[in-house]
């Protein structure tokens, strides 16, 4: 009868632990955002608005820390995209929504040498240019601790 507690207590363990290592705060955060439906000319077709929640409303242009998942682009080594989620779940495949990505522009070229990182810098909301995430972080800087 006891000879499967291991195993179960190992995937509990492990379920803890997925989750605990999961999304971390600030992307909690960033996910508090409603949408409207708004017609543009630009693309001919509806898009979606954000409307910021107060507290994200609140971390406009202040220095926060992230961590989350690279991305892989080929547009430079200044500007990345980076998701609360790894490509097999974020947005880009449909499977979270455009709060859980976010355009980084860091301060000096680096190369990225691991799918996830830890990044320090002040975040821009976007609320209206369509060519752009809703999500911004500017002059990012990898952090290890």
């Amino acid at each position: 009868m006891y000879k499967f507690l291991p195993l179960v207590l190992m995937l509990l363990l492990c379920v803890k632990t997925t989750k605990a290592q999961g999304v971390d705060g600030l992307w909690r955060t960033l996910a508090k955002v409603a949408y409207s439906k708004k017609y543009s000319e630009e693309l001919m077709d509806n898009i979606l608005v954000p409307q910021f929640g107060a507290e994200v409303l609140a971390l406009e242009g202040k220095e926060v820390i992230i961590s989350g998942h690279v991305m892989p682009l080929e547009i430079g080594e200044k500007y990345f995209v980076l998701s609360a989620f790894p490509f097999s779940s974020c947005y880009f495949c449909g499977k979270a929504g455009p709060e859980t990505v976010m355009e980084i522009y860091t301060k000096k070229t680096f190369k990225l040498s691991t799918p996830t990182v830890r990044l320090k810098g002040k975040l821009k909301l976007n609320k209206t240019d369509i060519n752009h995430l809703f999500y911004m972080l500017k002059d990012a800087e990898i952090i290890t601790k």
